[in-house]
């Protein structure tokens, strides 16, 4: 069983090992199914004519500590019909030890995953990282997390956005930069970093 710790900070992020990770060359290096649009240095996630849209990429990570960082911008619908509830975003990381398989809408196509928070219009719950104005675009939201790997795993960082108000098009987030910075040696993962190891091999049920 693969064990994350989490570690929030106020820390800068720089280069990192995702490919593409700014989105400077559109949709190059991620998957993406649903309504995932290009834009201009940043990628949409909408809810036109689909219930989910999901954006995602693996990576192959060693044994250490690992800081993530996320820059987007949520036009996240308020309506909340009665018996419905009201379009969220997901950021979640997914364990795969099938990587040519994965597959986050198959109830097999992963192995356990983390979530890292969720976003619908009132703003983030159920987050185990740390939100803080965008230093460079200030519409939009960083979200930083710092995690902490036992032993070698393959990782997908996993962006989703699902209807859940029944109302078409009316959702929309901008993803603008996903940075995963090379890791630190084990050995220097700060004292009392929380484990949340169980949170992992639990599958998501919505």
């Amino acid at each position: 069983m693969v064990s994350f710790g989490v570690m929030l900070g106020h820390g800068m992020v720089n280069a990192g090992i995702l490919q593409n990770e700014d989105f400077s060359s559109g949709l190059e290096g991620w998957d993406s199914q649903g309504a995932v649009f290009e834009g201009i240095e940043e990628v949409a996630l909408t809810d036109e004519n689909v219930k989910q849209s999901f954006l995602y990429q693996g990576v192959t990570l060693d044994p250490g500590t690992y800081e993530v960082a996320i820059s987007f911008r949520q036009i996240l619908s308020p309506a909340e019909p009665l018996g419905f509830a009201k379009d969220t975003f997901f950021a979640s990381i997914y364990l795969s030890n099938t990587p040519e398989q994965f597959d986050p809408q198959a109830p097999d196509g992963f192995e356990g995953i983390l979530e890292l928070f969720n976003f619908d219009s009132a703003g983030p719950f159920a987050f185990s990282g740390e939100f803080i104005p965008d230093p460079v675009r200030p519409d939009y939201l960083s979200y930083r997390q710092t995690l902490s790997l036992t032993e070698p795993s393959t990782l997908f960082t996993v962006f989703e956005l699902t209807d859940l108000n029944g109302i078409n098009d009316n959702s929309l987030v901008l993803v603008d930069s996903v940075v995963v910075v090379i890791p630190e040696p084990l050995a220097a993962v700060p004292f009392g970093l929380a484990v949340l190891a169980f949170l992992l091999i639990r599958r998501k049920v919505r």
